[in-house]
């Protein structure tokens, strides 16, 4: 464990640093270098398609005007234009038949071309007013029309005193009246109609002028902004591919490096891991043993914590039954208390006895005294207080006899009483010592159970740590081979890597100087005969599988050398 943690240390300083941080310091430091490949592109694609809005913007701003200006001659001029012809076709018509009338006699004839003339006038009338409501809008146009109404109303006014002067007969008046006045009101009024179809068409031409000036000014500057726009884009992927190239040549010297480190750090993981292995194998071996250590003590512990539960047992049998051979002790202690009493009871009554027996001694001596001065009067009662005197002395003597007897019963009834006192203090003493000795078998036996069930867990936590170094184990094994694999996907790398510099260097990519160096060789992994070596047959536990590094291809995992391309 502490060679993989001193391996572990000895790793090169640049790994830590990465490719990234490498990348970081290469290359121009300018504003436009520190953007990103995305942030380039959309940059200048930005500004193309910003040149392409404006000028689909303009030309679409000239092509509604041009169409708003041909909608207009479409909608208006063309229609008044028409109209006004119309209207010219009409007076000039209309004159003519007036004019017919004035080289006949017939007044017939004069009313029929009355009667066309009105129609005709008619169909003026309302071609006017069509005209005035699509072509009369500006000032001079409104003032146009006025003028040519004033002339068409003299004119009408002289047609119809031409047409009178014709049906009262007088043809020469009117001729001299056509000749002198209404020729020149028919003039001015078809001048004035002249006039309005000149200033339409001139407005339709000048609207015609400005649509082609304006499309041709649209035509001019889509060319040109198509030009500046395929320049620009010329010069953007200039630009752009030179930028690229460098930054990839820059990125794929970096990543051959960074290939060579994760080759040398693969090496040295798997040293690391089979080191590891190694020392987990040591370990879990110690463990083993410890635990079959552990085992014996435990199972000695429960024998002995066995042992003190009969102990304690055997010890609580032994305080009950002291205390009940105490209690008789104290019963019997009572009784020879009891038997002192009686036996001081008697020695009282005896000596009461030896009272009366002496008293009575004393009243057969005084009778017989009395008998004695009686004389022959008291021979009998002389014999009879000698009995009684006799019988005294007897019971005198009997209780002279028990009095001894009885002192004899007080003297070892009170001995007795003494030597129960001693065995009751002496069974009350043992007692407390039983009672001792049970409480510390009951601690004893309780300390014995603790240190069992303490031994046992002591043995769950070493099989625990027999387990955790069969999964140290198993995950040293995964990280050799993860190692292996890892060293594999630096080469890998490094043939991306020479590909990236044929693609941005061409024939230059296979040059010494841009070409990564091999790595160094993979160490050898665990394999089968490490895992033997160090799990011993035991089934790996469930996790590892769970932790292994590898992968398959196409996983879709980014492993540390794809990550360096995913952030390019």
């Amino acid at each position: 464990m502490n060679s993989a943690s001193s391996n572990k240390s000895q790793r090169p300083s640049s790994l830590s640093e990465g490719p990234a941080r490498q990348l970081g310091r290469a290359g121009p430091r300018g504003w436009f270098a520190q953007w990103s490949l995305g942030r380039r592109i959309a940059a200048g694609f930005g500004i193309i398609l910003l040149l392409v809005v404006l000028q689909a913007a303009f030309s679409a701003r000239a092509l509604f005007e041009a169409d708003a200006k041909v909608s207009n001659i479409s909608k208006t001029s063309i229609p008044a234009l028409t109209l006004l012809d119309k209207v010219n076709r009409q007076v000039s018509e209309i004159h003519l038949l007036v004019v017919r009338c004035l080289l006949t006699s017939d007044t017939s004839v004069v009313r029929e071309t009355e009667k066309q003339v009105a129609a005709l006038r008619d169909e003026v009338l309302s071609l006017c007013e069509q005209y005035r409501a699509i072509g009369v809008s500006t000032p001079k146009e409104k003032e146009a029309f006025r003028h040519m109404t004033e002339l068409r109303d003299q004119y009408v006014a002289s047609r119809s005193k031409l047409f009178g002067m014709l049906e009262a007969g007088d043809r020469e008046g009117a001729q001299a009246f056509n000749a002198s006045i209404f020729r020149a009101q028919y003039d001015a009024y078809q001048k004035s109609v002249l006039d309005i179809v000149d200033s339409e068409t001139n407005d339709a031409h000048a609207a015609a002028a400005s649509t082609r000036s304006t499309m041709k000014l649209a035509r001019n500057i889509s060319l040109m902004s198509a030009g500046g726009v395929i320049l620009l884009g010329v010069v953007f992927s200039v630009f752009l591919v030179t930028g690229i190239s460098r930054t990839l040549f820059r990125i794929a010297s970096a990543l051959g490096e960074g290939a060579e480190q994760v080759a040398a750090a693969s090496a040295q993981v798997a040293g690391s891991s089979h080191t590891l292995a190694e020392g987990a194998s040591e370990q879990a071996a110690s463990l083993e043993e410890t635990g079959s250590s552990l085992e014996e003590m435990s199972s000695m512990t429960t024998r002995n914590s066995e042992s003190a539960q009969k102990a304690s047992v055997l010890a609580r049998s032994s305080r009950e039954s002291a205390e009940v051979g105490a209690k008789g002790m104290e019963s019997m202690q009572d009784a020879m208390a009891a038997i002192k009493e009686s036996s001081d009871d008697i020695a009282k009554i005896v000596k009461t006895i030896d009272e009366i027996a002496f008293q009575t001694n004393i009243l057969a001596l005084n009778a017989a005294v009395e008998a004695a001065r009686a004389g022959s009067a008291g021979a009998g009662f002389a014999v009879v207080a000698d009995e009684v005197r006799a019988l005294a002395q007897r019971s005198a003597e009997s209780a002279k006899q028990t009095a001894a007897k009885i002192e004899g019963a007080i003297t070892k009834s009170r001995q007795g009483v003494e030597i129960s006192e001693k065995v009751g203090a002496s069974l009350g003493s043992i007692v407390e010592k039983i009672r001792q000795v049970d409480s510390l078998i009951a601690e004893v036996s309780t300390a014995s159970t603790e240190q069992s069930q303490g031994v046992a867990q002591i043995n769950l936590a070493v099989g625990e740590m027999d387990r955790v170094v069969q999964s140290n184990a198993a995950n040293a094994e995964e990280a050799a081979s993860a190692a292996e694999e890892l060293n594999g996907q630096a080469a890998t790398m490094r043939e991306s890597v020479t590909e990236l510099l044929r693609l941005v260097q061409g024939g230059r990519a296979g040059s010494p100087e841009t070409t990564p160096k091999p790595a160094a060789e993979p160490a050898p992994a665990a394999g089968k005969s490490l895992r033997a070596a160090f799990l011993r047959g035991n089934p790996r536990p469930a996790k590892a599988s769970e932790r292994r590094v590898s992968r398959p291809a196409g996983s879709g995992e980014v492993l540390p050398a794809e990550m360096a391309f995913r952030d390019i």
